[in-house]
């Protein structure tokens, strides 16, 4: 992942009008981080709901009109309806007076995208390669499971078998030992109570990227293998 994509931690409020279309994020980057620079964007994915968009969005409405051909892509809200319920904006007016040209044909999968501007939302969506059709339930059931044997020698699942219990033995110290009905404890929180109870035990092998650290060669070659079934199977 290191070789492909570069990371930096920055103030998302704190972004100047042209940051992100010429890539240099300027002070809203951590200190540490200030003078890099990044290629400019093709695609801003979004990963904010709530107030947090409804602020953003501003910025992102006066980069994406300059150009250039930057699209936008938000999950679970889409921009023309985002609302601040922090500032009572209720009904989304701010999204409104901004009119966004949004795509919603992802919605089942909660995901929206803002096409490049001065591109119409029915030219965006002629212009997606068509989809996979999805089996239908029924012809699912009625297929057979690839088996790809073979996968792991027995030194390699003795590795895995060892990180699995380390990661239970870490996850049950990190999980809470009981949930409240009145404190809204998070998502994370509650998934690790259930995976840390004796009767449903569930190692996370990739939390906190432990499996890419320790066995990367391992996980590589299960991704090829599974891919390259996945791929000869729809030939």
């Amino acid at each position: 992942l290191s070789s492909r994509c570069s990371f930096a931690a920055c103030d998302l409020l704190a972004l100047t009008t042209g940051a992100l279309r010429c890539g240099d994020l300027g002070d809203a980057l951590a200190p540490a981080e200030r003078g890099r620079r990044f290629p400019p964007p093709t695609a801003v994915l979004i990963f904010l709901t709530g107030h947090g968009l409804s602020r953003l969005a501003p910025l992102l409405h006066r980069e994406w009109e300059a150009g250039p051909a930057l699209r936008l892509l938000t999950c679970v809200e889409a921009l023309d309806d985002v609302f601040d319920y922090e500032e009572g904006d209720l009904f989304g007016g701010g999204a409104a007076e901004l009119a966004w040209a949004v795509s919603r044909a992802h919605v089942d999968h909660g995901v929206f995208v803002v096409p490049p501007h001065g591109m119409s939302v029915e030219e965006w969506e002629a212009a997606e390669p068509a989809p996979r059709t999805p089996i239908a339930p029924a012809v699912a059931d009625g297929l057979s499971a690839a088996v790809l044997e073979g996968l792991l020698g027995e030194a390699e699942m003795e590795a895995v078998c060892e990180l699995g219990e380390r990661m239970l033995r870490e996850q049950g110290e990190e999980a809470p030992p009981a949930l409240s009905l009145f404190e809204g404890d998070g998502v994370g929180a509650v998934e690790d109570f259930f995976h840390a109870a004796g009767e449903h035990r569930v190692a996370h092998l990739h939390r906190h990227g432990a499996l890419q650290a320790e066995l990367p060669r391992l996980l590589g070659r299960l991704l090829a293998r599974v891919l390259d079934a996945d791929r000869r199977s729809h030939r």
